[in-house]
């Protein structure tokens, strides 16, 4: 039976959160910053991804009384609790640490803020096409016909941003010898 996490957060700027799932934190030269640890900072689909994370759905809020809560459900495999905050590279300085889900101009009901929260659709499906891509690559890698000079370990820590990897070598590699773009 698959073990579901749901996880809800308080972005700072959803906006700035939304691209920050999508694209990490680019360094301008095609990579990503790194953060206090020398991970590099790929964002959350490519940290999810580095998890082997089968399926996830996201959530977010929308303008409604400038209230930013975002949310997510991730059938996760491990056997234990993946912490994001302190996992995931950049995340805390992203999110609200407080508490804080906004400012209104009335107090409202629990009832109330989540009605403003939809489904995310292109999460979702970047979080997809992303995982469809991926698990062609490591189908083609068990075949042993082709693989990284990374190994499948490697690929995932890159993917996670793990320091010491280098994610835009590794994506590099998967096109030139799999012609696989992720």
């Amino acid at each position: 039976m698959p073990a579901i996490e749901i996880l809800a957060y308080t972005p700072h700027n959803m906006d700035e959160f939304i691209a920050f799932c999508i694209e990490g934190k680019p360094d301008g030269a095609g990579g990503w910053e790194t953060d206090e640890q020398g991970r590099l900072i790929t964002g959350v689909i490519s940290w999810l991804h580095g998890r082997s994370v089968p399926e996830d759905h996201f959530f977010n809020s929308t303008d409604a009384d400038d209230v930013q809560f975002f949310a997510t459900t991730v059938q996760r495999e491990e056997p234990v609790v993946v912490p994001w905050m302190d996992e995931i590279p950049g995340f805390k300085e992203m999110v609200s640490t407080e508490g804080l889900i906004g400012e209104t101009s009335q107090f409202a009901q629990i009832n109330d803020l989540l009605a403003s929260v939809e489904s995310n659709a292109l999460l979702d499906d970047t979080f997809t096409q992303g995982r469809i891509q991926i698990k062609k690559l490591l189908e083609l890698m068990e075949r042993g016909e082709k693989t990284l000079s990374v190994g499948k370990e490697g690929l995932l820590a890159a993917f996670r941003g793990d320091a010491g990897t280098d994610l835009k070598a590794v994506l590099s590699e998967v096109q030139e010898i799999f012609e696989i773009s992720i």
